[in-house]
């Protein structure tokens, strides 16, 4: 999905991804946690704005989508966790963990999955 295809502006990615970073790198540890959990909860529309930024953000958007959706694990944040690690784009690691995380919350069948070769590019299931 693109800003434009999901109802989401550009200027309101950037500016959501601004304000996650900012947070984010301004605490340490349990106190991020913390933080990504309670911007998940004062703003519902984020669990909108991660799967764009998973998709199409920069590394540095990028890995705060992730950092909130496996912190947050709510159902939308998890499906999104899921297609990004089906997805092909994104650092293989990241998506890999993504597959992982979905896998745990019953997503994909752990029966059924095998992750293509490590570089690849692909993971099937």
């Amino acid at each position: 999905m693109r800003p434009g295809h999901s109802g989401l502006s550009t200027g309101l990615v950037e500016d959501v991804t601004h304000e996650l970073q900012t947070a984010l790198f301004s605490s340490a540890g349990h106190a991020s946690e913390n933080i990504l959990r309670r911007l998940a909860q004062q703003h519902p529309y984020l669990a909108r704005v991660v799967p764009v930024l998973l998709d199409r953000g920069d590394p540095g958007a990028r890995g705060v989508a992730f950092a909130m959706a496996v912190t947050v694990k709510s159902p939308e944040l998890l499906a999104a966790l899921r297609d990004f690690g089906l997805g092909q784009r994104g650092p293989d690691d990241m998506r890999n963990v993504a597959v992982q995380e979905a896998m745990r919350a019953g997503l994909i069948p752990a029966a059924r999955c095998a992750s293509g070769r490590r570089g690849s590019g692909v993971n099937r299931c």
